[in-house]
C-alpha cells in the first residue's frame, strides 16, 4: 500500500484522529469541485433534486423528520442530493429540520451554483419530487430568470383530461437486459396554463401499459414554458435513476451511515443560525387534541340527535335499557364539552408564537456535528463517480445489464501482485471469480484501455501504473 499511496493508517482510532483533522469544510468543497470537474458539471444544465433521509436511532435528542424506512416522522437528518440527469451525485447538503424541504432548497441552490463556479448566467433546471410543492416557492422560482423547476403537482385531480381537446403523444426508451433490449413506455399529453399560477404550465400526462390501458395519469408542474414537452416528460419520468443511485451507493458506499456522532447544543448555535418565529408544541399538540375532541363530540351529538328522534313521537314509555343508553350518551357528550373547554382554555392561555431556537434551547435539543460525514460522503461521491467512469468502458464492451456491475465490481476488488518496474508498478490482478474466455478477453481489452492512459501513483512521483490479469 506504501507503493501505491503512500502513508497509510491502520487503528481504528489513528483513521478517526486524521478523519476528524481533514474533514473541514474548505476541505469538503475542494473533493466535491474535483468531482464536479471529472464530470464536467458546467457544461450541464439540467439537474435531479432529491432530499433523502437517514433514521437516527441513538440516545440523543435531535429534531425529527420525515423517515421513509420506518413511515412516520422520528429522529434523523436530512441530505439533499442533486445528480446529474445520467444519475451521477454532484452536490449534498446535511442538515436537520430545522428548515425544512421548501425552506432549504433556495439555499442549496445557490451554495451549488456558487461551489461549482456556474457562470453568472447560467439557467439551470431542478427536477425535483411534489415534497417542493408550495405556491410561495414557485413564485420565488419565476422571479428567478436563471432558475427553473419541474415538479409533480400534488393532489392532482385525475378528472381534469380533456377528451374533446387534441393531444400529444411520446414514449421513453426504458433498456432492460442489453443496448438492443428495449421497451417502450407511450404516453398521450395534454399542455395547458396552470390554474393556480397562470405564470405555470401545466402538462397532464397519460401512460399506458402494454395493452393500451390507462396505466397512471398525472400532472406535471413547470415555470418554463419554452421548453417542449416531450424533455419535460422524459427529464420527469427518469428520476428513477436518481432513486436507484441512493441505493446503490447506500449498498456499496454506506453513504447513510452516521459516521461521527458529536453534536452541539442549540445554545452554542443561538448566534449562527437564523431564528424564525414558529408555532410552539404544545399549542400544536393542544390543537390536534382540540380536533380530536370536537371530532368525538360530532359523533356523540349526531348519536343524540338520532335518539331524539326516534323517539320523539313515540307513545311507548323508553324501556330501561335504552333509558341507560340515553344517559351514557348524554354523560360522553356532558364530558366530551367539558374537556373541549378545558382545552380550549388551557390553548388560550398558552402563548402560540415562539422562536424556534429558544424553545429548542428550553426543551434540550441537540444538533448533531456533519463536518466528518460531510467531507468522507464527499469521497464516496467521488469514488462512487470514479468507479463509474472506470465501468463505462466495460459496460459498452460486455453489454449485458444483468451482471456487468457485479463482475465490475468483483475485478476493483481483485487481490494482485506489485511488481516493481523501472518507469512504475505492474500490478498483476487475481480476481476473485474464474471468468469464461468471452469475459477475460472483454476485461483484458479494458484494462488495456486502462493502461493506455499512463495512470499515475498518486504520490507525485510521476511514476505509471500497468494492470494486467493474473490468469
Amino acid at each position: 500500500m506504501n507503493q501505491i499511496i503512500g502513508k497509510t493508517y491502520k487503528t481504528l482510532r489513528l483513521q478517526r484522529i486524521t478523519l476528524k483533522d481533514a474533514a473541514t469544510k474548505s476541505n469538503t468543497e475542494h473533493v466535491l469541485q474535483f468531482n464536479a470537474e471529472l464530470l464536467k458539471v458546467n457544461r450541464q444544465q439540467d439537474f435531479y433534486y432529491d432530499p433523502h433521509t437517514k433514521h437516527y436511532t441513538g440516545h440523543l435528542k435531535i429534531l425529527s423528520t420525515w423517515c421513509p424506512s420506518v413511515r412516520l416522522a422520528d429522529k434523523g437528518i436530512n441530505m439533499d442530493y442533486i445528480h446529474t440527469t445520467s444519475g451521477h451525485p454532484v452536490y449534498f447538503n446535511t442538515n436537520n429540520n430545522f428548515y425544512d424541504l421548501r425552506e432549504r432548497f433556495s439555499s442549496n441552490i445557490n451554495d451549488f451554483r456558487t461551489l461549482l463556479n456556474f457562470d453568472k448566467k447560467s439557467v439551470l433546471t431542478y427536477i425535483i419530487d411534489r415534497g417542493i410543492y408550495s405556491l410561495e416557492v414557485f413564485n420565488n422560482i419565476i422571479e428567478d430568470p436563471r432558475t427553473h423547476i419541474i415538479t409533480w403537482e400534488k393532489g392532482y385531480d385525475k378528472n381534469k383530461w380533456d377528451t374533446n381537446a387534441t393531444y400529444g403523444t411520446g414514449a421513453v426508451v426504458k433498456k432492460r437486459n442489453n443496448k438492443n433490449d428495449i421497451r417502450l413506455v407511450y404516453y398521450h399529453y395534454q399542455e395547458k396554463i396552470w390554474d393556480k399560477n397562470p405564470k405555470m404550465k401545466q402538462i397532464i400526462v397519460r401512460i399506458f401499459d402494454k395493452n393500451w390501458n390507462v396505466l397512471i395519469e398525472v400532472s406535471i408542474l413547470t415555470d418554463d414554458k419554452n421548453r417542449s414537452a416531450d424533455e419535460i416528460i422524459e427529464l420527469m419520468l427518469c428520476r428513477w435513476v436518481q432513486e436507484n443511485d441512493f441505493k446503490y451507493m447506500i449498498k456499496h458506499f454506506g453513504i447513510n451511515q452516521i459516521t461521527s456522532y458529536a453534536f452541539t447544543d442549540y445554545k452554542a448555535l443561538r448566534d449562527t443560525i437564523e431564528d424564525k418565529v414558529y408555532t410552539c408544541s404544545k399549542h400544536k399538540f393542544l390543537t390536534k387534541e382540540i380536533q380530536k375532541i370536537r371530532a368525538k363530540l360530532k359523533t356523540a351529538l349526531l348519536r343524540e340527535f338520532k335518539f331524539t328522534e326516534k323517539h320523539k313521537n313515540s307513545e311507548k314509555k323508553i324501556s330501561p335499557k335504552e333509558q341507560k343508553r340515553k344517559e351514557k350518551i348524554r354523560k360522553s357528550v356532558s364530558e366530551l364539552n367539558a374537556s373541549l373547554t378545558q382545552l380550549e382554555q388551557e390553548r388560550k392561555n398558552t402563548v402560540k408564537q415562539v422562536s424556534r431556537i429558544g424553545e429548542l434551547i428550553d426543551q434540550d435539543y441537540k444538533k448533531l456535528q456533519t463536518n466528518t460525514k460531510d467531507f468522507l460522503d464527499a469521497i464516496k461521491i467521488l469514488a462512487r463517480n470514479i468507479f463509474y467512469l472506470s465501468f463505462q468502458s466495460m459496460k459498452d464492451k460486455y453489454d449485458n445489464y444483468r451482471d456487468d456491475h457485479v463482475l465490475f465490481r468483483h475485478l476493483t476488488r481483485s487481490a494482485g501482485t506489485i511488481v516493481p518496474e523501472e518507469t512504475g508498478l505492474k500490478i498483476l490482478l487475481t480476481p476473485q471469480m474464474e471468468y469464461q474466455p468471452g469475459t477475460k478477453k472483454i476485461i483484458s481489452q479494458v484494462l488495456e484501455e486502462i493502461n493506455e492512459m499512463k495512470p499515475e501513483i498518486p504520490d507525485g512521483s510521476k511514476r505509471k501504473i500497468r494492470l494486467h490479469l493474473n490468469i
